[in-house]
């Protein structure tokens, strides 16, 4: 099961309906003025909202990692610019597996491989 999901405006629509297909909390930043909002900001709002961060952009790993700035959770699908059909197999992939998603943690799914980082609570 995957947790509560902010999806980045760089995730294909297609990939947010199958979550939500699949009945996973997806809130899209493309449906609520997300082209327009900062990546920082975008992380405010998962935290707020207890939200894992859904994106291809390595942007977040590096605002949690090197800038300390807080979050609840990033899961990070690289590489990026994929078709929604790949991206999809990537969320079927993490759907399946049994995780304990937890605050904190920074998640990057590359090639059928998934690193969790926990950097704890921020």
């Amino acid at each position: 099961m995957l947790p509560p999901i902010l999806a980045d405006i760089n995730i294909a629509y297609q990939a947010v309906r199958w979550l939500r297909d699949r009945g996973i909390d997806v809130l899209y930043a493309q449906e609520d003025r997300g082209l327009h909002i900062p990546d920082s900001e975008l992380l405010v709002r998962a935290l707020i909202e207890n939200r894992f961060v859904l994106t291809h952009d390595t942007d977040f790993g590096e605002l949690a990692v090197l800038r300390g700035e807080s979050y609840y959770g990033i899961i990070c699908l690289r590489p990026g610019n994929r078709p929604p059909s790949a991206v999809i197999e990537d969320l079927a992939e993490l759907y399946s597996r049994d995780i304990q998603w937890e605050r904190g943690m920074l998640a990057v799914f590359r090639n059928g491989r998934l690193r969790i980082r926990r950097l704890g609570i921020n």
